[in-house]
């Protein structure tokens, strides 16, 4: 199973400014999955933390996206994989 790395790069295709506390928000979204703290999670648990945590990193629990939103938003990351 594919694998994503968790790397704080800021993408440039979100609407707003990415602020200290969503990277804070993100971490703490992402050690929910990476219990381990290797800093990798699967794929699976990748569109998991993407549909959970709100923008600018994903869409939030207000909203459920298609798998095609998932994918094109995971893309947009831009995390090592």
């Amino acid at each position: 199973m594919e694998k994503a790395k968790c790397s704080h790069r800021r993408t440039h295709n979100h609407p707003r400014h990415t602020t200290q506390a969503d990277f804070e928000k993100f971490q703490q979204i992402w050690m929910h999955y990476d219990n381990d703290a290797t800093t990798y999670i699967s794929s699976t648990q990748l569109i998991k933390l993407v549909q959970s945590i709100e923008e600018p990193w994903g869409y939030g629990k207000g909203y459920h996206a298609t798998k095609r939103e998932l994918k094109d938003r995971i893309e947009s990351l831009k995390l090592p994989m």
